[in-house]
């Protein structure tokens, strides 16, 4: 069974249905999970619908993958799709309030522009504490310098969360430039090295963080 497939038994909507085979399909889920570690503690921060926990926990088995999300119906929905899965666990949860660790490997996609940068920052010191010292902390964000791909970027994110279709309690959006993004890593204790990671129709960058 392909990770699409687990989510049928969950009655999804065409809406969801069209929007879980894009973001599968356009997104290198399998590229980040490889940066992260082969086996112990992985929290999935803003798991969404858990295609990336999915990715981790049907790689790896010794991995032992937790994926957090403040939404509940997302949340439930990757429950279902990850029926029979005994090493991934899905809970509502938010990233102002990670589960203590130490974990081996944290994962933050396409999460971080929902929160301003003063919240972002308390975030990633939150996140630094709570790795292990051989841990792998990854994130992806826009580079909202990437050209036209930006603007699209941009245009979708506006218009999912006015819409209701990705929920946020914090208001705006704040994206960060990959140098901006890279000194505030740096200060927050980590090593940093940064590639882009996304279809051409968008302008991700992956951020790969180890402890200093």
């Amino acid at each position: 069974m392909n990770i699409l497939q687990r989510y049928r038994p969950a009655g999804l909507g065409f809406g969801t249905r069209l929007f879980l085979d894009a973001r599968f399909r356009l997104t290198p889920y399998s590229k980040m999970a490889s940066q992260l570690p082969n086996e112990g503690r992985i929290l999935d921060l803003g798991c969404g619908h858990g295609l990336l926990s999915l990715t981790l926990a049907l790689a790896e088995p010794k991995r032992d993958v937790i994926g957090i999300d403040h939404d509940s119906e997302r949340v439930r929905l990757a429950q279902v799709a990850a029926e029979g899965v005994s090493n991934l666990h899905f809970e509502r949860g938010s990233l102002l309030a990670p589960p203590p660790g130490p974990w081996h490997g944290i994962a933050a996609i396409d999460v971080f522009h929902y929160f301003e940068p003063r919240v972002q920052n308390t975030i990633l010191g939150h996140l630094r504490e709570t790795l292990g010292p051989d841990g792998v902390f990854i994130m992806r964000e826009v580079d909202p310098e990437g050209g036209v791909a930006a603007v699209w970027n941009r245009a979708y994110e506006t218009i999912a969360t006015r819409t209701g279709f990705t929920q946020t309690k914090q208001a705006g959006l704040h994206f960060r430039t990959p140098s901006e993004w890279s000194r505030q890593l740096e200060k927050s204790g980590f090593n940093v090295s940064a590639e882009r990671c996304s279809s051409p129709l968008f302008a991700d960058i992956l951020y790969v963080c180890r402890p200093r």
